[in-house]
């Protein structure tokens, strides 16, 4: 199995997270590996977080998806075929809710290579929230999609020992 980040690995989950946005948004999207000491807390409108445990929570950690505002939308208006003037609120935060599942998908494998890692549900996170998990985490791999001023992150977190990274 190649160690994490390494060029096969990070080109294997770039080109997943590319063809989930293309699934998800009907758009093209390149993603990159932002480099180490990268500032993952950019908080966006539809900010989620789902935790991820190793068989046997010998690891514990979590998947951050950060999607603004105008993203949001386009992923509601592919997903639900609506024209973006008609969505609601509701609707794109349930739209970038299944948006952090796929990309949680095409990240999980990073956490734990020996076997499948379980996740929670995804959560939306306020600003406060974030920045707790910012504290009691170590954000392992960042991957940025860039369009324009359009900026999405994917983020893969390794808790620090016993804190938590959200409430129970």
């Amino acid at each position: 199995m190649p160690a994490l980040n390494s060029h096969t690995n990070v080109q294997r989950v770039t080109a997943r997270l590319t063809e989930a946005w293309a699934f998800l948004s009907g758009e093209q999207r390149r993603f990159e590996l932002l480099d180490e000491g990268s500032d993952p807390l950019a908080f966006a409108r539809y900010s989620f977080f789902m935790s991820l445990a190793s068989p046997g929570h010998s690891r514990l950690g979590g998947v951050g998806v950060l999607i603004q505002a105008e993203d949001g939308m386009r992923v509601a208006r592919h997903m639900f075929g609506i024209p973006i003037e008609q969505l609601s609120e509701a609707e794109a935060r349930d739209a970038c809710s299944e948006a952090c599942n796929v990309f949680a998908d095409c990240i999980a494998k990073d956490f734990n290579t020996e076997s499948a890692a379980r996740f929670t549900l995804p959560r939306p996170a306020s600003p406060e929230e974030y920045a707790g998990i910012a504290e009691n985490s170590l954000a392992r791999t960042v991957y940025q999609g860039v369009d324009g001023k359009q900026k999405l992150l994917i983020v893969l977190y390794d808790r620090l020992q016993d804190a938590p990274l959200e409430k129970e």
